[in-house]
């Protein structure tokens, strides 16, 4: 196995995957506050926004306060003239499906997240926040913090318009 693979295997973990749409849940869901769910759909998007080295970049210089709209309009900007980065994140998203997937089954299982097969969005088990994280991995926590409250100011439908992907 290459360091590489063995890279991308490190970041790329369900463990980790889960933390990460546990957090994208809490924040989103405080957000939207009632009801307090996050839609699964949105959770397609949470890995290939911060797997991605371009997208990781933007979302980390983005305030908290701009929201994803300003997110999504640094890449038509032409100092970064990046379209085709946004455009490409639906093909990562089903790149990424099973990752994810397999991230959402873990979160179940670790009853960081509960998922309402009725409404077929998932709930947050627990708000607080992770304790003792190693320095790595807090700025992914910290993205999907942030992309999950700029994704909890927006329907659905605005969600999947502003990123151009379809759900």
């Amino acid at each position: 196995m290459s360091v590489l693979s063995r890279e991308v295997d490190a970041v790329q973990n369900p463990a980790l995957a889960s933390v990460l749409l546990w957090r994208f849940s809490v924040a989103y869901a405080s957000v939207r506050q009632s009801p307090a769910t996050t839609p699964v759909p949105a959770l397609f998007v949470v890995l290939p926004l911060l797997f991605d080295e371009h997208t990781a970049s933007m979302i980390a210089t983005t305030k908290t306060a701009s929201g994803l709209r300003r997110f999504a309009g640094k890449f038509t900007e032409s100092k970064n003239a990046q379209t085709d980065i946004l455009l490409t994140l639906e093909r990562r998203a089903k790149a990424l499906r099973p990752q994810t997937l397999e991230a959402l089954a873990f979160a179940l299982k670790g009853r960081l997240l509960f998922l309402d097969t009725a409404s077929g969005e998932v709930v947050a088990l627990s708000q607080a926040p992770p304790l003792s994280l190693p320095e790595s991995v807090r700025p992914l926590v910290r993205n999907a913090e942030k992309v999950g409250a700029w994704s909890g100011a927006l329907s659905l439908f605005e969600l999947s318009a502003t990123l151009s992907v379809n759900f």
